[in-house]
């Protein structure tokens, strides 16, 4: 009886080295895979340059879309709010109203939409001087192909079914006083981070 209980537990011993040791070999396989597996998109976001990116303080926000409408006279010339480069949640309710607030464009790091795009460098670029993702309306073919490779659930670029072209927050690159959203919003809601304050 005494035996056929070491036997056992000698067995449950060798078994769990022999598990431990398949583990850790597991462990040390799948380490190699996963570092040889690493997306190349993900390399080459290392070589880009940063952007800056616009910071919104829902306790500052008044929900009053001039952002949204500062956005599209400035890009468009035209007070239309499906022309600007912000989009709006609009189903948040507080204290019984409807609260709108601004889904902004983050200027990712590796920015997903500049991969996707299949005329990247021409449709959809970088500046190379702000860091700025943008889209040239000029070379974009309205394909779609940034907006379904946006990784936020509301994709953060608008589409202009009118042109038929892409429309994406490019930080008013060539504005000298900076994104016009900012500059408009009286409640501070809204801050320009230049791309040396992104962590």
């Amino acid at each position: 009886m005494v035996e056929d209980k070491k036997k056992s537990q000698g067995l449950s011993r060798r078994q769990f080295v022999a598990g431990a040791g398949a583990a850790v070999a597991g462990a040390a396989v799948g380490g190699v895979m996963a570092s040889q597996l690493v997306p190349r998109k993900a390399e080459a976001a290392a070589g880009i340059p940063k952007s800056g990116h616009i910071k919104w303080d829902p306790d500052k926000c008044a929900s009053c879309g001039r952002c949204l409408m500062a956005c599209a006279a400035y890009r468009e010339s035209a007070v239309a709010p499906q022309l600007s480069a912000i989009k709006w949640a609009e189903n948040d309710f507080l204290y019984g109203f409807r609260f709108r607030k601004p889904l902004l464009c983050k200027q990712c790091d590796s920015p997903e939409c500049y991969y996707a795009c299949p005329k990247k460098d021409e449709a959809l670029c970088i500046d190379s001087a702000t860091g700025a993702r943008y889209i040239n309306k000029d070379k974009c073919t309205g394909c779609g192909a940034c907006i379904e490779a946006c990784p936020f659930d509301v994709p953060r670029i608008n589409f202009d079914n009118e042109s038929n072209k892409a429309i994406k927050c490019d930080l008013c690159k060539d504005r000298p006083g900076g994104p016009v959203c900012v500059e408009v919003c009286d409640k501070g809601a809204l801050t320009f981070v230049p791309k040396e304050g992104r962590v």
